[in-house]
């Protein structure tokens, strides 16, 4: 089966080029979009501040699942496994 493919040339205009910091991740999702809401949280303030918001179709939610899980087993295949404490994820509302 032959596929498809067409090359993009990707621009990121100079305001984007600039990344933002995020330590705090909340998701929401419907039918049919996923919401990922990027925040910056400091321990000592209440809030968390959210720097940018993503809104993706469960479809590309997906692929990005899929090249997100083979970049990070790469990662650590490089660098050494990322420690992650499962007791301190929340089981709904966010990871951080």
């Amino acid at each position: 089966m032959e596929r498809n493919e067409k090359k993009v040339k990707v621009e990121v205009n100079e305001e984007k080029k600039i990344p933002v910091f995020s330590n705090v991740l909340f998701l929401h999702v419907n039918e049919s979009e996923f919401i990922l809401d990027f925040g910056f949280f400091q321990p000592q303030e209440p809030v968390a501040e959210i720097v940018a918001r993503v809104a993706t179709t469960p479809f590309h939610a997906k692929r990005f699942l899929m090249i997100l899980e083979n970049s990070i087993k790469q990662y650590e295949q490089t660098f050494g496994e990322i420690k992650v404490d499962q007791k301190k994820l929340p089981l709904e509302g966010g990871v951080n």
